[in-house]
């Protein structure tokens, strides 16, 4: 599909826009200062507002420091808007997130689908250059419940009670986003405020929260 655009601090947008708002444009300045970048196709105001919402939670709970860390944004932290049929999904190695919003106006699932890719990109980075921290690191598997069957993960049945979706169940790097995300959206900074993450099940068990916690604070 193709766009007529324009650039808005070097961004890519779409020309037909008709309603961008002040605050929008504002959050996006900040965290384009902040070390975050917009590509790919023709960016809409309510994609930005997706994006920078997701980042102002993730912030919020996370703090400035931790979230700078985290997220990568001294080396930049890439999105990178797709159109089609591929899924929206996360790059560690390029610290980079794609994002299909699909058709029609962004929404708070694009929100809570974004803030779960930024787990990925959390996971990447708490184990640098060795891959994803919660398939690298024992802790995560251990308190989450997975054991390796040759190749491939199994969850027991006491870790998929503790599991915040049944999306968590698929493996570990699964399982750290969405319990990263719970994290996120649950966290008194961002309450009553997000309408909390839609199709979840059930809250992470305490062993998940405190395994995120030991993640974290290698960013502190």
């Amino acid at each position: 599909m193709l766009y007529a655009t324009q650039t808005l601090y070097g961004v890519p947008v779409d020309q037909q826009e008709a309603n961008w708002s002040t605050a929008t444009l504002r959050d996006v300045h900040t965290w384009l200062q902040r070390g975050a970048r917009f590509t790919g196709v023709a960016w809409k105001n309510d994609e930005f507002g997706v994006v920078v919402t997701a980042l102002n939670r993730v912030r919020k709970a996370l703090g400035g420091k931790v979230t700078h860390r985290a997220l990568g944004l001294g080396r930049t932290l890439t999105f990178d808007k797709i159109t089609g049929s591929g899924t929206s999904w996360a790059d560690e190695s390029e610290n980079k997130i794609r994002l299909n919003f699909g058709f029609g106006s962004a929404d708070e699932d694009d929100v809570n689908t974004t803030i779960h890719e930024v787990g990925h990109i959390v996971d990447g980075n708490a184990y640098p250059g060795l891959g994803y921290w919660s398939v690298s690191s024992s802790v995560w598997t251990d308190a989450a419940g997975w054991q390796l069957a040759g190749e491939h993960w199994v969850l027991t049945p006491a870790g998929r009670a503790g599991a915040p979706t049944g999306r968590a169940w698929k493996d570990p790097l699964e399982d750290f986003a969405e319990t990263f995300a719970c994290y996120v959206e649950m966290h008194p900074a961002n309450l009553p405020g997000s309408r909390g993450y839609p199709h979840r099940e059930y809250t992470p068990d305490l062993a998940r929260r405190n395994a995120l916690t030991t993640a974290l604070n290698t960013f502190r």
